[in-house]
């Protein structure tokens, strides 16, 4: 399923999205990017929102789930937690 596609626009794949993020500021594309993670660019003008007629924002909702029971390690157990205190 795609998002906020132009029928009739090239379009490249990407799964990476600092790269991404690089290809727009060279001037090689535009896309979609997490807002939280462009702010400094948009208030440096390096960045701005396009508005197009058709492609609208888009809001995701993600669910954490984990076994209770499962023994998580150090690291995994620091991820656990910086991901359950975010409250976006």
């Amino acid at each position: 399923m795609s998002f906020g596609l132009l029928e009739t626009g090239k379009k490249w794949q990407l799964l990476d999205a600092f790269f991404k993020l690089e290809i727009i500021l060279a001037g090689l594309g535009w896309g979609h990017l997490p807002e939280q993670s462009i702010e400094r660019e948009i208030k440096e003008n390096k960045l701005v929102v396009l508005n197009f007629d058709g492609v609208h924002p888009r809001e995701l909702k993600v669910n954490l789930i984990r076994l209770k029971k499962q023994h998580l390690g150090p690291i995994a157990k620091k991820l656990w937690e910086e991901l359950i205190s975010f409250h976006l």
